[in-house]
């Protein structure tokens, strides 16, 4: 072999060393020049060495950070992009156990002055249903004491039903008025007027004090509740536990149309609609959207359920003389049954099981972060979830008067 091609490379060498790397940036490929990593000499200072040394830099500082607080859920294949707004498991229970703190001290500030009227009696039993939906979500977390609060939750509310049931005959009662004798409607307003008397009286004697200390010993007991362990899971079995109960009172009180059956469904209804409301940065325009129609079947039931008191009140105050009114109010109730239905179909078409893996799913993925600012607080305490006032059709004379005992109740 001759001296001068002692060095030279074989046609194999050649094409290895012809090949350039690809290094992947984004979806472009950069072509850079092999270097070689396998010289004995001690490191490569050529200019092909250094280019792509320099690509290999740019390209790893170009990579995406992850950052601290705030985890990115891992694609699969079924989900190739994930959220970059999930928030840690941790924080969902935390959420709902913050959210139920707000309410109770919403509950003391409306109980705070006395003698009581009829805008703080609403107000209290609106926020005692809430807390005490929130405390039956937190149940899967907490056991023992989530179930002890709710029954003190129940007794605190039961102890202002007299009083917001009467608000809410003569609201009910109103509409009806003009169409009947005088001297029923007489009859009926003295009733009811001396009913009220009593209660006031009695409501006003008794609570002040009992009623702010028993409050006072669930704040603390429900401030040192332990979430170390609670997870968005346990939430989701919760939440499928008052589904289920909404699902099956509903079907049976569709079926048969009875009185005590709608008002049954009225209890699961109104915790499903504050536990789906609490969730809400899950998915807010799926969750508000549901809420919404929680609600007005919520007013639709209740409505029904007015109608019903009146008719008992209007029998135990004046008897036989009755009977015109208690005509219109069967009529009324029949209308707002048929209104109802179909709203309960549409919330209620989903099996539990499945309810639960799709509830699931949206706080695993949620579409905004819970530390994320919120509505103001005074909107959250005071105002309903409604329809947008475009899509109610407009009432006039009647129409109107009867559907107003939906706006103030409970």
């Amino acid at each position: 072999m001759a001296a001068g091609k002692a060095f030279e490379k074989t046609p194999s060498e050649k094409k290895l060393s012809d090949k350039r790397p690809t290094i992947k940036k984004g979806s472009a490929k950069l072509a850079l020049p092999r270097a070689d990593i396998t010289a004995a000499s001690g490191p490569d200072t050529s200019a092909d060495a250094i280019v792509a040394a320099a690509a290999v830099k740019d390209f790893a500082a170009s990579k995406p950070k992850q950052k601290v607080g705030r985890p990115i859920a891992k694609s699969t294949a079924n989900d190739k992009q994930a959220s970059l707004h999930v928030p840690a498991h941790e924080s969902w229970p935390a959420h709902v156990h913050a959210r139920l703190l707000e309410k109770l001290r919403g509950i003391s500030s409306s109980l705070r002055s006395y003698p009581l009227k009829a805008e703080q009696v609403h107000r209290a039993r609106r926020l005692l249903k809430e807390a005490n939906a929130l405390t039956r979500l937190l149940e899967g977390c907490c056991g023992s004491d989530a179930r002890e609060a709710s029954r003190g939750f129940a007794n605190l509310r039961h102890r202002l039903n007299d009083v917001r049931d009467l608000d809410v005959i003569e609201l009910a009662l109103k509409p009806f008025l003009p169409d009947l004798p005088i001297t029923l409607q007489t009859d009926l307003t003295e009733a009811i007027a001396e009913r009220r008397s009593h209660l006031n009286e009695r409501t006003n004697a008794d609570e002040p004090g009992s009623m702010r200390k028993e409050l006072q010993k669930l704040s603390k007991s429900i401030s040192a509740w332990d979430l170390a362990k609670a997870s968005p899971e346990a939430l989701a079995v919760s939440a499928r536990r008052t589904y289920k109960t909404l699902r099956y009172r509903g079907t049976l009180a569709f079926e048969n149309h009875e009185d005590e059956a709608l008002h049954d469904l009225r209890k699961p209804l109104i915790m499903h609609r504050y536990q789906i409301e609490a969730l809400e940065r899950a998915w807010p325009k799926l969750f508000r959207a549901w809420a919404m129609e929680a609600q007005l079947l919520r007013d639709k039931l209740g409505e029904h359920h007015d109608l019903m008191m009146v008719g008992v009140f209007a029998k135990e105050a004046v008897g036989k003389e009755a009977a015109p009114l208690l005509h219109k109010v069967a009529s009324a109730q029949q209308t707002l049954v048929k209104e109802a239905e179909p709203i309960f179909d549409r919330l209620c078409t989903e099996k539990p099981g499945a309810f639960e893996r799709r509830l699931l799913a949206c706080l695993s993925n949620a579409k905004k972060r819970i530390g994320a600012p919120d509505v103001a607080a005074d909107e959250t305490e005071t105002a309903e979830v409604s329809a947008p006032a475009s899509r109610q059709p407009k009432k006039s004379g009647k129409a109107a008067a009867k559907s107003e005992p939906a706006a103030v109740r409970s």
